[in-house]
């Protein structure tokens, strides 16, 4: 209860940002066809990673801390993944890490997530796999032949070390498509009837992806996968809030419909406030859509402070809100839910009509 209760009191900072979105490498073992990042992927001039001693700066901006997406590229490539985790866990208190991984390599992972385990502390880690078809189309998806046996090797170590360690989830996400979008009654069951993991999530494909046309999808087609995905929901006692996160999932499936089928924003956008993206070479930016760079930590010794309170920033947040600026990215939309306080008797009626 004392760590909800610390969690509970960062969420009451409301100025300070609280979930950072860290993508430490533009490194990939895969060739997703979807992939918004795919122009930055294994370029030498996007090669310049952020060092130890710059990240442990960059996690002293975070005192209230709650979420940490460690992305990329595919972020197991960094050997010094255990360690950057690390210094977010001593100096930020971070209550959650969420690792993506494609799982290509099996035994790297594990070795890098066990190694991560061993410091958690009180840190409760997320590790996300993606299963974006049957065998043959997940392999095609991915551009790696073999990709869909090495995600199963690794989910299998990953279920080991859930029994050695019990502040880690296991979760798996599907990128809907055009391409893939009949498969998903398919995916869900060998899902839920195969994998025994706590959360099965539906994203929506977006950004300037190497294929556009995987993005002509219909609202409802949208809908009606999702409501086939979040079935496979389970919620996690180890996990914190994990009941309220699952109404927060719920609801953020809404939100999203609502925006695709509206092409309006449904709730105000804290990106840039509650939500902070760093990329690997320590450009700070609002969110992953909007390309309105708020600045180089490079260039105020890694102070964020410097960076958030400087009249371009001002701008790019006045632009924001006045322009009803809007998206369908899963991560904005539900941090514009779980940090805004006037959803928040939403959130929590929802909960006690599911759970009494």
């Amino acid at each position: 209860m004392a760590y909800e209760t610390a969690l509970f009191k960062k969420l009451l900072h409301f100025k300070a940002p609280a979930y950072l979105i860290f993508h430490v490498t533009y490194r990939c073992n895969s060739k997703c066809s979807f992939c918004f990042n795919w122009k930055l992927l294994n370029r030498p001039e996007h090669n310049k990673e952020m060092s130890l001693n710059d990240i442990e700066k960059l996690a002293r901006n975070f005192p209230y801390l709650m979420q940490l997406t460690l992305s990329g590229g595919e972020p197991t490539l960094r050997d010094d993944l255990p360690d950057i985790c690390y210094l977010f866990i001593r100096f930020s208190k971070v209550n959650i890490i969420t690792i993506p991984t494609n799982g290509l390599n099996p035994g790297r992972t594990l070795k890098i997530l066990k190694n991560i385990c061993r410091r958690l502390e009180k840190t409760h880690l997320r590790i996300v796999l993606t299963i974006n078809g049957p065998e043959s189309l997940h392999d095609n998806l991915s551009g790696v032949p073999g990709a869909f046996q090495q995600v199963m090797k690794t989910f299998k170590g990953l279920v080991s070390l859930r029994q050695e360690y019990n502040n880690i989830t296991i979760d798996v996400v599907t990128v809907l498509t055009k391409i893939n979008c009949s498969f998903i009654p398919e995916i869900a069951g060998f899902v839920r009837n195969h994998l025994d993991i706590n959360t099965h999530t539906l994203i929506l494909v977006r950004g300037d992806i190497p294929n556009p046309e995987y993005k002509e999808i219909a609202p409802k087609t949208y809908l009606s996968c999702s409501k086939i995905i979040n079935n496979t929901y389970k919620s996690n006692p180890n996990k914190p809030f994990s009941g309220i996160l699952k109404v927060i999932s719920e609801l953020n499936t809404d939100i999203v419909y609502r925006t695709i089928t509206s092409n309006h924003a449904q709730l105000p956008c804290l990106a840039g406030k509650k939500l902070i993206v760093v990329n690997p070479e320590g450009i700070v930016m609002p969110c992953e859509y909007l390309n309105k760079p708020f600045g180089d930590l490079k260039k105020t010794n890694f102070d964020l402070k410097k960076i958030i309170n400087c009249s371009q920033v001002k701008e790019i947040l006045k632009h924001i809100q006045k322009s009803g600026c809007y998206c369908h990215w899963e991560c904005s939309t539900q941090a514009n839910i779980f940090y805004n306080p006037a959803v928040w008797p939403k959130i929590i009626w929802k909960y006690l009509m599911e759970t009494l």
